[in-house]
């Protein structure tokens, strides 16, 4: 004979089971929400990089420049790892990590580069 209460505890084990089965799922398509990291930011150099930028929040948990930059802003970002990691590919690089037209991305930093904003978000970024 089964109790009631042996059928709660069957019914509260599956919820678990349930409940684990979708934080892996949720899991799962939080790593697949980062975009492919490029070779040369694929190193150890290059990870450790992303995750400074990402601890001085100009980069979210995917690597993603945060929504508040500037096209001209996140072209500082890439000329900054140009210049700390020696990238060969600076813009295709990072116009494929953040899904943006590379000449957008490079011309957005040619233009703003001498703007009153950019300058000062030259030298907030470069105390990292």
């Amino acid at each position: 004979v089964v109790t009631k209460s042996e059928i709660e505890d069957e019914a509260d084990d599956e919820d678990e089971n349930t409940k684990e089965m979708v934080k892996e799922e949720v899991a799962k398509e939080e790593v697949a929400k980062v975009a492919v990291i490029p070779r040369e930011l694929s190193t150890p150099q290059g990870i450790a990089w992303l995750h400074k930028m990402q601890n001085a929040g100009e980069l979210d948990e995917n690597y993603q420049p945060v929504s508040e930059l500037t096209v001209a802003q996140m072209g500082c970002i890439v000329m900054k790892a140009q210049f700390e990691l020696n990238l060969s590919s600076c813009w295709v690089d990072f116009s494929q990590l953040w899904n943006i037209n590379k000449e957008r991305l490079r011309m957005g930093f040619v233009n703003g580069q001498n703007t009153k904003q950019t300058k000062e978000y030259n030298k907030k970024i470069n105390k990292y």
